[in-house]
Order: C-alpha cells, then structure tokens, then sequence
C-alpha cells in the first residue's frame, strides 16, 4: 500500500480501478481539521490529465506494473509503431495513447511501454531528448537581453520557444513533460 505521505513525482498509484502517474503533488494543511494532498495526475491508459485531492493518510494500491524498453520506428497516419529490440516484436498505439509527447519522437528513440495485467496502457518517456532545430529566424547581433524568446521548428514539427542565440541546425535537450527548452547540445 502507497500512502500519501510517500507521493513523488512519478510515482504510479492504481486508483478506483485505474493506473495513475502523479505529475504533481503538495501537501496542504489547514488550521482546522486534517491535511489534504492536491495532486495532478495522469491517466496511463487515457493520458488524461486532472487535478484530485486525497485526504492526508490516504492508501493506495500499488499497481501491478511491467515496463518494457522498446524503440521508435516510423509514424503511420494517426498511430506510432515501436519494437521491443530483444523479441523484435512490434507494437502500435494511437495518438490520444501517447498524448502530448507525441511531439518529441524521433527515429529510434528508446522509451519504455508501461504493462499491465498484460495490457498495454501507455508509453514512458525520458525526461529529456535531444532534437535538431529544423527552422527558426536568425538571431540579430547585440539582441543579448536574457529572458528574450523565439520561436523554432523541432525535427518533429514541434514549435517551441528558444533564446536568440539558437541557430537552424542547432541540437537542443527538450523537457518532454512540459514542452521547454533546457539546453543547447550542439
């Protein structure tokens, strides 16, 4: 059993049937009364997000979970194919499976299908991937206020917003949690 007071970013929890990713979690205590745990939590199966909160001391089953490292392959239509690379066996899940982080595939990235009971329910990504900047306007010299942003083209077709010194060509680390730019690369 999972309690409340043992929530982490990242942590899976099987509640009212379903599997659960916590996103988020803050503890809350009022001067009346018990505590309360707000969180923002994922649906694996849906990729729903939503906000709960539990009652501090609240349990948890914890969920049955098998993760299996797999690779992209190829996008088609609407559905993304991966494979296990040990059995070379292939698995297809639809856009609204894999959600928002559809964005930041790229060939032969490795990510992680989340098990259950035998079910597939969903796709694990790294917190970060390296992707190449496809198209963005070119940063004027002496544009050097900080906190000043453009847009940029992902590989992927993504936008996102980068600093004015990221150039076409240029390799940069994204957050695929929230979609922000971290880092340049190369």
């Amino acid at each position: 059993m999972i309690s409340t007071s043992e929530f982490n970013r990242g942590l899976l929890i099987e509640h009212e049937g379903e599997v659960y990713e916590i996103l988020f979690y803050q503890q809350h205590r009022s001067s009346q009364g018990k505590g309360v745990v707000r969180t923002r939590i994922r649906n694996i199966r849906t990729g729903q997000v939503f906000e709960k909160t539990f009652k501090s001391g609240d349990k948890f089953e914890e969920p049955d979970v098998e993760k299996k490292q797999v690779s992209y392959l190829y996008k088609n239509g609407d559905s993304y194919a991966f494979m296990d690379q040990t059995t070379y066996e292939q698995f297809s899940f639809s856009r609204e499976n894999i959600g928002e982080q559809a964005h930041f595939l790229k060939e032969g990235l490795e990510v992680y299908i989340i098990l259950h009971n035998g079910e597939i329910l969903g796709v694990d990504f790294p917190l970060k991937v390296d992707l190449k900047i496809e198209y963005t306007e070119p940063g004027v010299k002496g544009d050097t206020v900080t906190n000043v942003y453009k847009s940029a083209t992902l590989e992927s077709g993504y936008e996102i917003k980068v600093p004015l010194f990221i150039n076409k060509g240029d390799v940069i680390k994204v957050d695929t949690r929230t979609g922000e730019y971290i880092e340049r690369v190369a």
